[in-house]
């Protein structure tokens, strides 16, 4: 998700040109703490993406409020989007639009390489050798929690470190 996305993926000409760059923020004196975004389409406004910094999760009331606006000033009947279950926007929105979130599913998936050594200090995992052969296998499978790492692999201990993981989810700007 947004939160291990380096600073070159915000750069890169792929990521401009798709429309993944965030239209709407949330400031503070700090800086950009969260951040929206989605698409204006013929009947409804998209949500692509949302995501806030540690702390600031009530911001999403400010990005719920922005894409309710939207949808209201163009006249639209509903706002929808890719997002997990529990994510905080989904709870804002209900609260912005006084209803109830309906739910669906798609099961697009999109795999592509990461920087190993950005992705281990970004999850707090110094130190942790890159996977290779059955141990990728069970890497990805324990990280997304499909199922759990057996006791003597070498990343079980950082990964009982990490919060719970609801199962594979890919924002909807980086499926292509």
């Amino acid at each position: 998700g947004p939160e291990i996305r380096s600073r070159e993926y915000w750069k890169i000409g792929p990521s401009r040109h798709r429309g993944v760059f965030p239209k709407w923020g949330v400031e503070r004196d700090e800086g950009l703490v969260s951040y929206l975004s989605f698409d204006v389409e013929a009947d409804r406004i998209w949500v692509k993406e949302a995501c806030a910094l540690g702390g600031s999760e009530a911001t999403y009331g400010e990005l719920a409020s922005i894409a309710v606006e939207e949808a209201r000033a163009k006249g639209l009947k509903s706002v929808d989007g890719s997002l997990m279950r529990g994510h905080p926007l989904v709870s804002a929105l209900a609260v912005a639009t006084g209803g109830e979130p309906i739910w669906g599913a798609h099961d697009e998936m999109m795999v592509k390489l990461m920087n190993w050594k950005s992705f281990t200090r970004k999850m707090c995992a110094q130190g942790i050798s890159q996977p290779q052969g059955e141990q990728e296998k069970i890497f990805w499978q324990a990280l997304f929690g499909v199922c759990p790492a057996p006791p003597d692999s070498p990343f079980v201990q950082w990964m009982a470190s990490l919060p719970e993981c609801d199962g594979p989810f890919y924002w909807w700007p980086d499926i292509f």
